[in-house]
């Protein structure tokens, strides 16, 4: 979990509200360095207080501006879920402000 990173994401003015808000939850899950950001969507959307299409709608949003990037890997869960690994491009973020 990466709190120097969500903090740094709501030091950012150049980012929506409903924007913020999702990618905060995106990086209370990654490293540091914004990489490794593999939990379930559902999982992301309890961590913003959200509902799990809001997190779908506004991810894609986040994909097509390049701010999070879809790194081509997948993190497999015993339960048989797999989901999509992602890192919040940091650079992205510096050209927000």
């Amino acid at each position: 979990m990466s709190s120097r990173l969500v903090t740094k994401i709501q030091d950012i003015k150049g980012i929506p509200g409903k924007h913020k808000r999702v990618l905060c939850a995106w990086a209370a899950f990654a490293n540091n360095d914004g990489t490794s950001i593999r939990p379930k969507k559902e999982s992301v959307a309890a961590k913003a207080g959200i509902s799990r299409w809001t997190v779908y709608r506004n991810t894609d949003d986040l994909l097509d501006v390049g701010v999070l990037v879809d790194t081509g890997e997948r993190h497999y869960y015993p339960n048989g879920h797999w989901t999509t690994v992602y890192r919040i491009d940091l650079a992205m973020l510096q050209n927000a402000r």
